[in-house]
């Protein structure tokens, strides 16, 4: 593809995933008043670029998703690295499961709560309502709490999710 295809498409010809260090990502962390070690604990740094030629990059957060996509934030950037998919990360044995629809929801709601004190399910997407409901179905004697935005795509997916998640709170 040449690189005005790839760019009208989204399509990076280039892209790369290191640990998180840029400056500029911290500083963006920063002014959005997240914790900078709970996203280093959770975000990766994505280098790329739409023009394979040029040798330069760009660089945002990169979240990672359960089919090994990422979600993309920076100033300058909210997008996302196919495929796109539900980020479910369960490593607190009896605690409950928190979904929130994008990952900056969830590294707020950390640096909030002063640590990652519960499970949780970052949708990255309304679109991956139903996926989400089939993971958290796996989960009926935990308490599923839900953090969705209060608009109408929120409180759509909301519920949605009541319904078909008896253990699920809004």
């Amino acid at each position: 593809k040449n690189d005005d295809e790839s760019k009208e498409k989204g399509v990076f010809a280039l892209f790369d995933v290191v640990p998180l260090q840029a400056k500029g990502l911290y500083a963006y962390l920063h002014q959005r008043g997240v914790n900078h070690a709970i996203a280093k604990s959770l975000c990766m740094e994505a280098h790329y670029s739409f023009h394979a030629e040029n040798g330069k990059y760009l660089y945002a957060l990169a979240f990672p998703n359960d089919k090994g996509g990422y979600e993309l934030r920076s100033p300058y950037i909210k997008g996302s690295k196919s495929p796109k998919a539900i980020s479910f990360n369960h490593q607190i044995d009896k605690a409950s499961i928190v979904v929130f629809e994008g990952f900056m929801d969830a590294l707020s709601f950390f640096t909030l709560c002063k640590g990652i004190k519960h499970n949780f399910l970052v949708l990255n997407s309304v679109v991956n309502v139903d996926a989400a409901i089939t993971k958290l179905q796996e989960w009926p004697d935990t308490v599923v709490y839900l953090l969705l935005d209060n608009d109408p795509a929120g409180e759509e997916a909301t519920q949605k999710m009541l319904s078909a998640l008896p253990n699920a709170k809004d």
